[in-house]
């Protein structure tokens, strides 16, 4: 299993005293400031870790910030109580869907994804989750006329 990107594995072979650039959070996950409409963010997995801090940080109307997350399991869930806390701080809404991606409850389309957030067709939108999962969610932001400009998405691969 690997984990991170392509140089994340070259960690491992730096001698101590390599000296290394870092920098801060780049791709397609970076909320920029100034948005004043609804922010959505939807998580699959351990996809969750770059939107938890947007939940936190990502700039929107007044109380109007939601999450959907989903993991096959209540223990996978991380973060949950971060999570709920930035919710209630911030006026807004967490959904955690547990279950197979065959639950109905789990069901990724446009309006069961509305009827959890039913500002979702004027959001701007973070998806982060495993390749299928972000494909359906793309499907189903497509179906329902959400301009590309305002949708971000990034998968991982274990």
């Amino acid at each position: 299993m690997r984990i991170g990107g392509p140089h994340t594995s070259k960690l491992t072979r730096l001698r101590p005293g390599t000296r290394v650039v870092a920098e801060g959070p780049c791709g397609g996950l970076v909320a920029a400031a100034g948005w004043a409409g609804p922010v959505t963010l939807i998580a699959g997995g351990v996809g969750i870790t770059p939107l938890r801090a947007l939940f936190a940080t990502a700039s929107c109307a007044e109380g109007s910030i939601s999450l959907i997350y989903r993991a096959h399991e209540t223990a996978d869930i991380i973060f949950r109580s971060e999570l709920e806390h930035i919710a209630a701080h911030r006026g807004g809404k967490a959904h955690f869907l547990v279950g197979g991606r065959d639950d109905p409850r789990n069901d990724l389309s446009a309006s069961s994804l509305t009827r959890l957030c039913p500002e979702l067709p004027l959001s701007r939108v973070f998806v982060c989750g495993p390749p299928g999962y972000t494909n359906a969610i793309r499907a189903s932001l497509d179906s329902l006329d959400i301009p590309g400009r305002r949708v971000r998405s990034e998968s991982f691969h274990l």
